[in-house]
């Protein structure tokens, strides 16, 4: 990543665009989009582009509501950070969606159980269609 980072940054400086944000200050952010693409073209993970951007005080448009409460340099601690859950019911799955809308870098799931008829009115992750599979790969898949 170091050696590409020039390259990344001028292009991360080429495709940024100017926002305003709910209290009328501007910032530069990107997309969901432009990141894959820029992660895409440099065969590197999403996050370690989210990380340059931030880094260089250009938002990933998916953060841009987090600022009233995260700095970019909390958000950028977040999505280094790993995090592991042990469960994928009801407490767990529903930590787990949040985790991920936060921005947590990389969550290990731990869980044997499968999604049955009797977690569908009550967990995050079961749906009718899920039934019968691993509570992990739903979450994976998630």
């Amino acid at each position: 990543m170091k050696t590409e980072c020039p390259t990344i940054l001028k292009e991360l400086e080429k495709i940024k665009k100017e926002a305003i944000n709910s209290s009328g200050e501007k910032y530069y952010n990107v997309s969901t989009d432009q990141v894959k693409n820029l992660a895409h073209k440099f065969k590197l993970p999403g996050r370690e582009v989210e990380i340059l951007a931030l880094q260089n005080n250009i938002i990933p448009e998916r953060y841009h509501r987090n600022l009233g409460a995260i700095s970019p340099s909390e958000q950028v601690k977040l999505l280094q950070s790993k995090v592991a859950i042990i469960g994928a019911g009801g407490l767990g799955g529903t930590v787990l969606e949040l985790l991920v809308r936060l921005g947590i870098g990389e969550l290990i799931i731990a869980d044997k159980d499968i999604i049955g008829d009797s977690n569908l009115n009550r967990q995050i992750l079961s749906t009718e269609t899920n039934l019968g599979q691993s509570k992990t790969e739903v979450a994976v898949k998630r």
